[in-house]
């Protein structure tokens, strides 16, 4: 089972590009699914915002954290966002399915916030032979899958996943 693992790189600078070409060595973590219990598997959380990030090599997913302190549900979700980012970087494959019903298609303007409410978010931390591509050359990798009733699917493989609440005066 993969634990907490930390990836140092060398990277060079180049100016004016994202930080994490600057010349310097950089941590890279796999959070665990310990660690990704700690933020209740994103359970019900709203997906808000999928980017691409670092030249496509990263992807940032920006959900709306819907718990609170002491485990209910806050009652300012649309007014007051708590938006925490879980950041996947040097991605390797990124599969979605979109999963809309047949409704969907012919009303989109009926669709709402619930499309983007997850059932939970999980972790394979597994270097079974679907990875052995990347493994065999020495790459880490781990594979975040977002998961929402129905056949709606969100499967990220990476080489890193780290997770950031944004600070209280920090904009998106």
């Amino acid at each position: 089972m993969l634990h907490r693992h930390l990836l140092m790189a060398s990277v060079y600078y180049l100016s004016s590009k994202p930080s994490f070409l600057e010349e310097r060595e950089i941590i890279m973590s796999i959070i665990s699914k310990k660690e990704l219990l700690l933020w209740n598997n994103f359970e019900e959380c709203l997906l808000q915002n999928i980017q691409f990030v670092d030249f496509t090599s990263s992807v940032i997913l920006e959900f709306n954290y819907i718990w609170s302190a002491e485990g209910a549900i806050r009652d300012d979700i649309e007014s007051v966002p708590k938006i925490v980012k879980v950041v996947c970087r040097l991605v390797h494959e990124l599969h979605f399915i979109g999963g809309l019903t047949v409704s969907m298609c012919q009303s989109p303007a009926k669709i709402d916030w619930g499309l983007s409410e997850v059932s939970s978010i999980s972790i394979n931390e597994e270097q079974g032979l679907e990875y052995s591509k990347y493994t065999e050359r020495g790459i880490p990798i781990v594979s975040l899958c977002c998961h929402w009733e129905g056949s709606r699917k969100l499967e990220i493989i990476c080489s890193s996943i780290d997770i950031k609440p944004l600070k209280k005066n920090e904009s998106k």
